[in-house]
């Protein structure tokens, strides 16, 4: 796989803090002048106070706020731990600041400083008990974090608290270094843990209410394109248009006094031209406002509704008043001496529509936020059992006006993306006429202004109406990656809120890891028949032992296992107990493509050595070997099947030599060994084989452990 080159741009980002120049808000206290300029450099920010991490300047500044009887605001340390950071470790205190700075984009609370502080001195204090120096962050990687985990188990007096330390700063580096993703790990010492995997009762429900979630989301996109159209050719405050909605609209009077005041600003007309109105006479101020009043009357016949009591006008105004919505909030300079705000805007939608609070589905007309990404994310994750981090790396590209992604084949899509940790690239394949292509293309054409506002390539990014980002004068434009990978649960439109999911105990599921996705795929793999190399291949795994012991972990993959080996003990114990009446090895050894003279004995090749208590169950390399026994009436349906399973997958295989590796020699073999039939043999092979089709996609063990009497 293609290698990246290494990215290096915290080492710029630390050169800055190396050179003094880190007074921000996060180490400079705008608040509170006492002491500050002596001590800086000797505390952090949290948004209620300071956080010393030097015990003698805590101690002074606490007394001299006392002398001064100072108690409006609180203050803190890391109590006498602070001593680290101005003693033994002096030369991390700049990395120290580097490292707060990154963590975060806006300042914590003091407990959270704390703890981020504390996190980074455990850190180094292990570090230093297994004499590695640390230099760098762009150093951290699994191999570290492993060690340093396992130094950390290993010892004694483990506090809660620590681990909750620990876990935070490797969770904070992970948010800002390009060659790190923090994994998981228990308490204890053996951090290789096999993937837990999301039950295909889960994973079904997943499926079906993303699909049904991206049709809506399809159907409203399609609106708005249809609308975009529409309001091309519409003039939505035409004279004729106002003077109509003014005078034989039913709406609210509020709703007609923004058309009046519109009018006023578009035109110079009032449209309330009399003086007095009682019933349906009119009195006014002289002829001249009557004849007035008459030709605007004659003018509103020619006009439309355009009150918004429907999504459609709505979306008319909203475009109209606030152009670039949701970019910013500011009023079209046409309008301004309307003097309309957003909210108020808003909430004169939500009086006609009689409601509290705005329809969930109101801002897709606008934006993708988090919860569209989330789902569409999640969507893919199912169908396709891509690594998420490779996922969230999918780029758009723009080609003339228009936002493409990846490369168009005559029947596929194939799109690349980096997986930072491993440093390569990899490739996702989706056929055009699966619905992933379908929503990706809606997406993106939903999304095209999102990315003309944004700094960022990435396909999965949203928009956030977040006030402390916006407050902050941070890019309200975000990036879908793995500090968003948790559902957003307070939000209306939440996917777990808005759709019931329930787990096997009928428990309401409200949320998912997006790393147990994986396993489930690699388990639908195998029910289709792939074999481990093909498993392997599909999951860009560099070894098939990484196939095995981390994505095999799925309940239901062992509880098929477990039944597939109880079947056998049953076998194996009925033949102990004289229960079954047949002949020990013609009961069981009887194979599929074979019978077997000895089992204990086999020698084809990349054969497992068998123990004195084992057997050979590898029924499809039977035919290799030379203890098969093959009898052409009962064998033969079987081996024709066979063939025709290796035929089929040949095809599949992009590469040949892959196919070849897998089943080059298998399929020689049984080429040669049904040519030996004869002519009436084979026809009666063919006509049987089909009963066969699903037996030969299966996979069995190689070898069985015979269970000893007594044991």
């Amino acid at each position: 796989m293609k290698k990246l080159k290494k990215l290096n741009h915290l080492e710029s980002n630390l050169k800055v803090f190396q050179s003094g120049e880190n007074l921000n808000e996060k180490f400079y206290d705008l608040k509170d002048d006492l002491l500050r300029d002596k001590h800086k450099g000797s505390y952090v920010m949290s948004h209620d106070g300071r956080v010393y991490i030097s015990y003698k300047e805590f101690k002074e500044y606490q007394e001299e706020r006392l002398n001064r009887k100072i108690i409006y605001r609180s203050f803190s340390s890391i109590a006498k731990e602070s001593d680290f950071f101005t003693t033994e470790f002096s030369k991390y205190k700049k990395m120290l600041f580097f490292y707060i700075e990154k963590s975060n984009p806006t300042l914590t609370s003091k407990s959270s400083t704390s703890m981020d502080i504390k996190g980074f001195q455990l850190f180094l204090k292990i570090l230093k008990s297994i004499n590695i120096k640390f230099e760098d962050f762009n150093k951290i990687d699994y191999l570290l974090q492993n060690k340093i985990y396992d130094q950390f188990y290993n010892t004694k007096n483990l506090f809660k608290s620590n681990i909750r330390n620990l876990n935070r700063f490797f969770n904070n580096i992970s948010k800002f270094s390009d060659t790190y993703l923090m994994s998981s790990f228990k308490n204890n010492s053996q951090h290789s843990l096999p993937r837990k995997g999301i039950p295909s009762s889960i994973i079904f429900q997943l499926d079906y209410f993303c699909e049904k979630e991206l049709n809506e989301n399809l159907e409203i996109f399609k609106k708005v394109v249809e609308w975009k159209k529409e309001y091309k050719n519409f003039i939505l405050f035409s004279l004729e248009n106002l003077a109509h909605t003014y005078y034989k609209s039913n709406q609210l009077n509020s709703i007609k006094f923004q058309v009046n005041k519109i009018s006023k600003c578009l035109y110079k007309i009032d449209l309330k031209i009399w003086k007095l109105k009682k019933g349906s006479k009119y009195y006014y101020k002289d002829i001249k406002h009557e004849k007035e009043h008459k030709r605007l009357l004659k003018l509103s016949k020619k006009g439309v509704d355009i009150s918004f009591k429907n999504e459609k006008m709505y979306y008319f105004w909203h475009i109209t008043l606030f152009p670039n919505f949701p970019y910013d909030n500011k009023l079209n300079n046409k309008f301004n001496l309307i003097g309309h705000k957003l909210n108020s805007f808003r909430e004169l939608y939500m009086k006609i529509l009689k409601r509290k609070k705005l329809p969930p589905n109101l801002n897709k007309l606008f934006y993708v936020s988090r919860e569209e990404i989330y789902v569409l994310f999640l969507f893919i994750l199912i169908r396709e059992g891509i690594n998420p981090e490779v996922l969230k790396n999918w780029e758009v590209k723009k080609i003339d006006n228009t936002y493409t992604i990846g490369i168009e084949t005559p029947s596929a899509y194939i799109i690349r993306a980096s997986k930072i940790r491993s440093n390569s690239y990899y490739d996702t394949l989706i056929r055009k006429e699966h619905s992933q292509i379908k929503f990706i293309k809606s997406y993106l054409e939903h999304m095209k202004e999102l990315y003309n506002n944004s700094n960022s390539s990435k396909f999965f990014q949203y928009y956030t109406r977040s006030n402390t980002l916006i407050q902050s004068n941070f890019n309200p434009i975000i990036q879908f990656d793995k500090s968003n990978w948790k559902s957003p649960t307070k939000s209306l439109n939440d996917f777990f809120t808005k759709y019931e999911i329930f787990d096997n105990e009928g428990n309401r599921i409200n949320k998912i890891n997006f790393s147990e996705i994986r396993p489930y795929y690699n388990y639908k793999n195998y029910l289709q028949g792939l074999n481990e190399y093909v498993r392997q291949h599909l999951m860009n795994h560099k070894d098939k032992s990484m196939t095995i012991n981390h994505y095999e972990n799925l309940t239901e993959w062992k509880e098929s296992r477990n039944f597939k080996v109880a079947k056998i003990k049953d076998e194996i114990i009925g033949i102990f107990k004289g229960t079954i009446s047949s002949s020990p090895l013609d009961k069981l050894f009887n194979g599929l493509i074979s019978d077997c003279k000895n089992p204990q004995e086999p020698d084809y090749s990349e054969y497992i050595n068998l123990k004195e208590d084992e057997r050979c169950i590898d029924w499809f390399n039977c035919l290799n070997c030379s203890q098969a026994h093959i009898i052409p009436k009962i064998h033969g349906p079987v081996i024709k099947a066979w063939i025709d399973y290796m035929e089929e997958k040949e095809i599949d295989f992009i590469k040949k030599s892959d196919f070849e590796k897998e089943f080059a020699n298998s399929l020689t073999i049984a080429y040669s060994v049904f040519n030996g039939f004869t002519n009436e043999e084979q026809i009666f092979a063919k006509k049987e084989s089909s009963k066969y089709y699903d037996v030969v996609r299966c996979r069995f063990y190689k070898k069985v452990k015979l269970k000893q009497e007594g044991a």
